[in-house]
């Protein structure tokens, strides 16, 4: 039968104030030490289940982490033989991250680098939840065409006609919430040197 440490400490000290009240000092100093001797034994048992409890914790911590990291190098090793340049890349900025965090899954990448049939490189496959989404990429593309253009159109001093068509449809694109006023700054800047206004023509 388990013995309830605690329950039995607190009897004791009131069996310790009873013997004192009737002026057993000897008997309540004994009861006092049984007391102190199941209190001790409590504490004993609580720390030894808080320690089995962080046991536990730590045990299912480290597996846990262990799990992450593979499957965080599995995707890893995925994006370097993909043929998608942006997963490629996206994998190298992760490893690097890792690395610079103290959680370096390099031990797992050097165990299966070295198994991968790099001539069977492919691009992401369809269901990657990485990978790209195809209608935003030609979104991108759209904006960037178009920036481009316009972008043009401001640089050309020759026609007054062209930059106010321009400057025109920058503005109607922005009430409908299309703004594309960094993309044509950029391109401006790319396309000219050191002929940027502090405020874009728009």
């Amino acid at each position: 039968m388990t013995i309830n440490h605690r329950a039995v400490a607190v009897e004791r000290l009131r069996a310790s104030d009873y013997q004192r009240q009737e002026g057993d000092l000897k008997g309540a100093r004994l009861e006092v030490s049984a007391a102190l001797v199941h209190a001790t034994l409590a504490r004993d048992e609580e720390q030894g289940a808080i320690r089995a409890d962080m046991r536990d914790a730590l045990t299912l911590l480290r597996r846990r982490e262990t799990a992450i990291r593979k499957l965080i190098a599995a995707h890893v090793v995925e994006s370097l033989v993909s043929t998608d340049p942006a997963r490629t890349r996206a994998a190298h900025r992760l490893v690097r991250d890792l690395y610079e965090a103290d959680a370096s899954v390099d031990d797992l990448l050097n165990e299966q680098l070295p198994k991968v049939d790099w001539s069977s490189a492919t691009a992401a496959p369809v269901d990657d939840p990485w990978a790209p989404d195809p209608q935003i990429q030609k979104l991108q593309d759209f904006r960037r065409v178009v920036a481009g253009h316009l972008a043009e159109a401001f640089i050309d001093r020759k026609s007054l006609e062209v930059r106010t068509w321009a400057r025109g449809l920058v503005n109607e694109l922005r009430e409908v919430g299309i703004d594309l006023g960094d993309e044509i700054t950029d391109v401006m800047r790319r396309h000219t040197v050191g002929d940027v206004p502090s405020e874009p023509p728009f």
